[in-house]
């Protein structure tokens, strides 16, 4: 017997398929670009049971009986006629393989119809194996229906997340998409209600705004750059609106949705310095490119691909996000430091003790960089205090310098202070824990489908934390009243952070999750309300935060996050770096 032969098609199939198919997600993907392809306007999905029952419909062309029959094939395909189309893609999938790969790892039925025959065909496959083909009824369009997935291949079943976490996966597959095609009409639903109901609108901004709210929608900036072999249009949030991760983050290139991360990465560039290091700007970036400078078939979903001049469209996409932040600047807006602003050093005069009294607990915090500051003395100037430490002054606006006896210590002025806030808040917590009503309740909006999760889950945790939370009409819902110890934050912003934490299973169900949250509050509220890196602090409030410091040197080794608060050199340490070690 050869050691070498061919494989059977079925077993080549499931292979293909673990390529493709990877979640329940990627059979919704794949179904909605071939409707796409086929000029549908409208797109119904409906996906329930875990993802074991997921059906898509559309109005588009439909194929005939022929068609249909060898479209469950592999390398069988209405839009590659030879090899050089391979370098001029612009459609989205392949009919043949997609439906050839997810019949081959469940039970999937056919039913199309093309507007010119009096009825359409249904084909009944197992496996991949076809069991029935017969003519049925059907508007014209096409119908694929995809049950028991992974039902011959239980191996893959079982590296499924949670059904959550799952749907989250679907759900998201269908706004990528209906992002790009505001001119489709998307609905989404499950065995009961409808979750998503997205009507044609032909503009992506309507369309951001149908699914992501008012809110949202109310904070963009739009973008544009042209180049001549490529253009970039889309939008961005103003720099006080961010999120706490990457996922409200899109890109498309030719209407394919695609996972750049260093695109990503020249869109958070732009924002340097103007929101904080662990929050992300909402953004849906659109790149229209001409098909021969990119490669999709690097990736078996297409969600990468490879372009033949990244620095180019990396630079730009930078620059248009940059160009239109800057058109913000301006009095009472934001202030983008200059080049020369970015290594500065601060020192403090040598008149002795501070002469303001201002608490740094609570108050003010900072004073922003403002050009035409003097940032760099040649010769350090410092004074003494009762507390026997000298401020040496601020270093990059970003670190204290301070020298005590025979150590000096280099502090990060945010951690430094994020960690004060955290016990003060935590003493505060433990003392009361009182709700405060707001004097003018806050209304925020959810995204469109999150009603039920958001009443039935988070509405029941945020009243135990302390907040009291009503259903205000729509997709909207007030906020009125918190907890007392978390007075000074963004309440909108932190009830939108624990949700998003939620749907992504940060928070967990076990016992305790209330207590673990009412803890990151904490910290996130005291990180908030901290100096800022960039920050240049006045005399006495070096002097108050250092005084802090040295109150208490055994709780502020870390700042709540983990992060280090001081860097510690000493007489001896220093010495033996200068060949003095005697």
């Amino acid at each position: 017997m050869n050691e070498v032969r061919v494989l059977p098609e079925i077993v080549a199939n499931k292979i293909a398929a673990g390529e493709v198919v990877e979640r329940p997600a990627s059979v919704v993907k794949e179904l909605i670009e071939n409707a796409i392809d086929a000029g549908a306007t409208m797109i119904t999905v409906q996906v329930y049971d875990d993802g074991q029952y997921i059906s898509v419909t559309d109005n588009g062309r439909g194929m005939s009986r022929e068609d249909a029959r060898l479209s469950i094939h592999r390398h069988t395909t209405s839009k590659i006629y030879d090899p050089q189309d391979l370098y001029n893609i612009k459609t989205l999938g392949f009919r043949g393989e997609a439906l050839a790969s997810i019949a081959s790892v469940s039970q999937m039925s056919l039913i199309t119809r093309k507007k010119k025959d009096m009825a359409g065909v249904r084909l009944d496959l197992r496996g991949g194996e076809l069991t029935n083909m017969r003519s049925a009824p059907h508007p014209p369009g096409t119908t694929v229906q995809v049950q028991h997935l992974f039902f011959n291949t239980p191996a893959r079943y079982k590296f499924l997340k949670s059904p959550r976490v799952e749907m989250q996966h679907v759900k998201r597959a269908i706004i990528l998409q209906a992002l790009v095609h505001p001119d489709i009409s998307f609905c989404y639903k499950g065995k009961g209600p409808v979750i998503l109901d997205l009507s044609a609108t032909g503009n992506p901004l309507e369309r951001i705004r149908d699914v992501f709210g008012n809110k949202t929608w109310k904070e963009l900036l739009s973008i544009e750059w042209l180049e001549k072999n490529f253009s970039i249009t889309g939008f961005v949030s103003r720099p006080e609106y961010s999120r706490k991760d990457k996922k409200h983050q899109f890109l498309f290139v030719n209407s394919r949705p695609v996972v750049d991360n260093t695109l990503f990465y020249a869109v958070r560039l732009a924002y340097q310095d103007l929101i904080e290091s662990h929050r992300h700007p909402f953004a849906v970036i659109y790149v229209h490119i001409h098909p021969e400078l990119i490669d999709v078939n690097v990736h078996p979903n297409k969600y990468e691909i490879r372009f033949k001049e990244e620095r180019c469209i990396f630079n730009a996409l930078r620059e248009a996000v940059q160009n239109r932040l800057l058109e913000l600047q301006g009095p009472a807006k934001i202030h983008i430091p200059s080049r020369t602003e970015d290594s500065s050093f601060s020192s403090l005069p040598v008149n002795g003790k501070p002469t303001e009294k201002t608490p740094l607990f609570p108050g003010p915090y900072s004073s922003s960089v403002k050009k035409g500051d003097s940032h760099f003395m040649s010769s350090l100037s410092s004074r003494k205090d009762d507390d026997s430490f000298v401020i040496a002054g601020q270093l990059f606006f970003t670190y204290v310098l301070v020298l005590k006896e025979e150590e000096v210590l280099i502090i990060d002025q945010h951690a430094l202070h994020e960690k004060i806030l955290y016990y003060k808040l935590k003493t505060q917590q433990n003392a009361s824990s009182f709700r405060s009503q707001l004097l003018v309740p806050e209304v925020f909006e959810i995204e469109s489908g999150m009603k039920k999760v958001f009443e039935n889950k988070l509405v029941p945790r945020l009243k135990e934390i302390g907040y009291d939370v009503e259903f205000f009409g729509g997709n909207s819902y007030i906020i009125k009243s918190y907890p007392t110890v978390l007075k000074d934050v963004d309440h909108k912003t932190l009830v939108q952070d624990y949700l998003d934490d939620m749907m992504s299973g940060k928070t967990g169900e076990s016992t305790g999750t209330v207590e673990r949250y009412q803890e990151k509050l904490l910290i996130l509220s005291s990180c908030k309300k901290a100096v800022k890196k960039g920050a240049k602090l006045k005399e006495y409030e070096l002097y108050e935060l250092i005084r802090e410091y040295f109150k208490a040197p055994d709780k502020y080794q870390t700042c709540p996050h983990g992060r280090p608060v001081a860097m510690k050199l000493d007489r001896q340490e220093i010495d033996k770096y200068f060949h003095r070690d005697y």
